[in-house]
C-alpha cells in the first residue's frame, strides 16, 4: 500500500501576515512571524547595507531591522514614526526585523493558489515566491528564508 502522503498537500491552508509597504501588498508566512511592535530606537552598525536601519535589543537579544522598501528599491515617501509597524520573524536559527508602512490582516491561503511563481526577474526575484489572491486584492509572498539568509555585512 502506497502513502497518500509522500507528495506535499497542496491543498492545506497556510496563514499569511498582509501588510502595506509604500502602498504595495504583500505577504509573508505567518509561521515565520514571532510578533509585531511597534518602531524603537535602533542601534546603527557602520559598514552595513542601507537597507539595515540598526540593530533592535529585544530582552538582551540584538536583532536586525530591515527597511523592506529601501530592500526593494521602492521609494520611501514617509519617515518611520513611534506607530511604524515592525514585524519580527524567526525561522529558529536566526531573528530579523522588518519595517513595513501597515498592517493589514491575517488570511488563510493553499499552496496551490499560488500564481506567477518562478516569473519575477533581477536580484530582487529570489525574494518574491509568487503572488496570492486575498480579500485585500493580489499580495506578493516574500520568501522570508531568503532574506534571513543574505549576508549583510558588506564583504
Amino acid at each position: 500500500m502506497t502513502s497518500s502522503n509522500s507528495q506535499p498537500d497542496t491543498t492545506k491552508p497556510r496563514s499569511v501576515l498582509l501588510f502595506n509597504l509604500v502602498s504595495h501588498l504583500f505577504c509573508i508566512d505567518l509561521s515565520l512571524v514571532n510578533k509585531v511592535i511597534y518602531f524603537t530606537k535602533t542601534q546603527f552598525v557602520p559598514g552595513m547595507p542601507a537597507y539595515l536601519i540598526g540593530l533592535l535589543n529585544l530582552h538582551g537579544t540584538n536583532i536586525p531591522v530591515i527597511d523592506l522598501a529601501m530592500r526593494f528599491e521602492i521609494e520611501r515617501t514617509t519617515a518611520f514614526t513611534v506607530n511604524t509597524p515592525v514585524i519580527l520573524c524567526d525561522n529558529k536559527t536566526s531573528q530579523v526585523g522588518l519595517v513595513v508602512d501597515e498592517i493589514l490582516d491575517v488570511e488563510s491561503s493553499n499552496t496551490s493558489e499560488l500564481q506567477m511563481q518562478g516569473l519575477f526577474k533581477g536580484e530582487i526575484a529570489v525574494h518574491m515566491q509568487g503572488t496570492i489572491h486575498t480579500l485585500k486584492g493580489d499580495a506578493l509572498l516574500l520568501n522570508l528564508q531568503k532574506i534571513f539568509e543574505e549576508h549583510l555585512v558588506k564583504e
